[in-house]
């Protein structure tokens, strides 16, 4: 800690040396990998997030497509994502398989926000579905747009080690079933008989597809990411974003090249707390901050970015600090919830049978930056495998932690 604090003042004052990057498991930020802390000016949004790291498509790009899906937190809860995808017509079952259903004349956009894996207990299931519907989505001229949470992130950095794989013991479970040990394979690598974490980071397709996963996505003026807050001061934020997005970018690179502990490194840049990047995929909490709130929207204004939607916490936005299993909006318009905790857990067997946001993107052209703030129809709805299609909870009177510093 103290070496990190000396390193991060060198890198303020600009007045000591440090060594080039190497691979190495040594976890100390070098001044390369380290957002320059210099006052930026106003930069467009493509000028900020068509950069390695991160998914930009503008306005004009967005109005190709008629409907913006967007979900979180799915942790490995197979069932239930196909249950949804079912509900929404976007996949139909041929031949046995779950398959992309929209046909070309209609292209839709899937955004996944983060946390697919873990805690359930299919999450190669998870990764190998959504993989495969994103290539069968392109060819129909529709996209799926995968994003980091702070579990893939984990685990592409190792963090933790052995305590973090005692933590994920269905992970291994779900690896070593047969359904999916073929899929695994296909990154050319011979699996041992039980498929080790080592293994399922490095060797397998499991690990090289959530090293395509990106920090965000910027589609039109929405921002989709997965925790949401962006750290640093306003005139640091354009530069902390493209950097952020970098590290993923060569994380990515370094295990396609088998440079194992320089990408491990690399990821842990966006999980570590000591790393200017990780708020963006793991802070919890800055939600109930009045005060961060206030500083997110201010720097959501500087990017000209109109909402911002997030997972990662599903006690946000919250008018009693529970968990509530439904998409949630602030009522002002820019910040939407998308987690309803469709994860496991030992107190309550099931939280959610999952919920999944419907946006018209028609609607939202149609409205200044593509604000959610319209009279008539809204915008987007959320979609409920029971219920179907269902108002998004607006929160009057969010709950306030201001003592809460996470």
């Amino acid at each position: 800690m103290r070496n990190l604090a000396n390193l991060l003042i060198c890198v303020l004052l600009a007045s000591c040396q440090t060594q080039a990057p190497k691979e190495s498991t040594d976890k100390h930020y070098n001044k390369k990998d380290l957002v320059k802390r210099q006052t930026a000016s106003k930069s467009s949004l493509e000028q900020v997030f068509n950069k390695p790291g991160w998914v930009y498509y503008s306005t004009a790009e967005v109005k190709k497509f008629e409907t913006l899906w967007a979900i979180s937190d799915i942790h490995g809860s197979l069932d239930k994502l196909i249950a949804l995808f079912l509900k929404a017509e976007l996949i139909q079952k041929k031949a046995g398989e779950y398959v992309w259903k929209p046909t070309a004349a209609h292209k839709h956009l899937l955004v996944v926000v983060g946390d697919s894996i873990n805690k359930g207990p299919d999450s190669v299931g998870v990764v190998r579905f959504l993989t495969s519907l994103q290539a069968q989505a392109r060819e129909k001229g529709s996209a799926v747009i995968l994003l980091l949470g702070n579990h893939e992130a984990e685990f592409l950095s190792n963090k933790g080690g052995a305590e973090n794989e005692k933590e994920t013991p269905e992970l291994l479970v779900s690896a070593n079933d047969s359904h999916n040990r073929d899929w695994l394979e296909t990154a050319g690598k011979k699996l041992g008989a039980n498929i080790s974490f080592r293994e399922l980071r490095q060797d397998s397709a499991f690990g090289i597809s959530l090293s395509t996963f990106s920090v965000g996505a910027i589609l039109g003026k929405w921002f989709f990411v997965h925790s949401g807050y962006i750290a640093g001061t306003t005139d640091e934020v354009s530069e902390l974003l493209i950097e952020a997005g970098q590290v993923q970018a060569d994380g990515a690179q370094s295990l396609k090249g088998a440079k194992f502990n320089e990408s491990e490194f690399k990821y842990e840049q966006l999980v570590d707390d000591d790393s200017p990047f990780s708020s963006l995929l793991v802070k919890r909490d800055w939600t109930k901050n009045l005060e961060k709130l206030n500083d997110m929207k201010e720097k959501l204004d500087f990017l000209g970015v109109s909402t911002l939607f997030v997972g990662h916490d599903p006690g946000a936005l919250t008018e009693d600090n529970q968990v509530h299993k439904e998409i949630a909006i602030n009522k002002e318009g820019w910040l939407v919830k998308l987690d309803v905790g469709m994860s496991l857990s030992d107190e309550e067997k099931e939280y959610s049978k999952g919920r999944m946001l419907k946006c018209n993107l028609r609607k939202a052209l149609e409205q200044p930056a593509m604000s959610l703030l319209r009279k008539g129809p809204p915008v987007c709805q959320q979609i409920h495998v029971t219920k179907a299609v269902m108002p998004i909870w607006v929160v009057e009177n969010p709950t306030f932690d201001l003592k809460t510093k996470h």
